[in-house]
């Protein structure tokens, strides 16, 4: 209970502070009711996912939520992907370019050697930590269980309309840049990825 309710305070705090809270018409979950406040009083339940998207411009931004129904086994949960399906192809193909916030960098080194070292060593999987190291290990879209979900993303990403596609990301502690080039369809297709810590 103890741990519940702290989860439940973070979250309020998050809708307030980083989505300006649960009035943000950007947000792309509209099957959610965003319009009933959270009761202190009543036990909270959480939206499927707090990705947003918005357009300015020519350019369109699209926000990714990678943490909030983040497993083991997936990065986003399936309502997220229709409202990243729908909102990509709701708009014309006029746009000039595409931005993408993933939390967790598409664009990655792979540490399938050290996933592979982690759970195939009896001595690490027994230790205190075991659970602290095997969220790090697979808390990215490179681990094996999520590459069906990268490919997936990145497909989605470059069928959009937009002429110029950049995936901006962090969270991982060291600065980068990577780029995905895509020729299959005919003319060359390109998402680049700037991480910043």
């Amino acid at each position: 209970p103890v741990f519940r309710a702290l989860f439940d305070a973070a979250r309020r705090h998050f809708e307030l502070f980083q989505i300006r809270g649960r009035a943000n018409r950007t947000l792309l979950n509209t099957s959610w009711d965003w319009s009933q406040p959270p009761s202190p009083h009543a036990q909270p339940v959480a939206p499927p996912h707090y990705s947003w998207g918005f357009h300015m411009g020519e350019a369109r931004y699209l926000g990714l939520d990678n943490r909030s129904q983040r497993t083991s086994s997936q990065i986003m949960p399936e309502p997220q992907w229709r409202c990243l399906q729908r909102w990509l192809a709701s708009r014309d193909g006029a746009q000039r370019a595409l931005y993408v916030v993933s939390p967790v960098p598409v664009l990655h080194r792979s540490f399938e050697v050290t996933e592979d070292k982690f759970y195939s060593d009896s001595h690490l999987l027994k230790s205190p930590s075991a659970g602290s190291m095997a969220d790090d290990v697979r808390d990215h879209w490179r681990s094996r269980v999520h590459q069906g979900e990268r490919k997936r993303l990145i497909e989605n990403l470059l069928a959009a309309p937009a002429r110029r596609l950049v995936l901006l990301s962090g969270d991982v502690h060291v600065g980068a840049c990577g780029t995905v080039a895509d020729r299959r369809h005919g003319p060359l297709r390109q998402i680049h990825q700037v991480t910043s810590s």
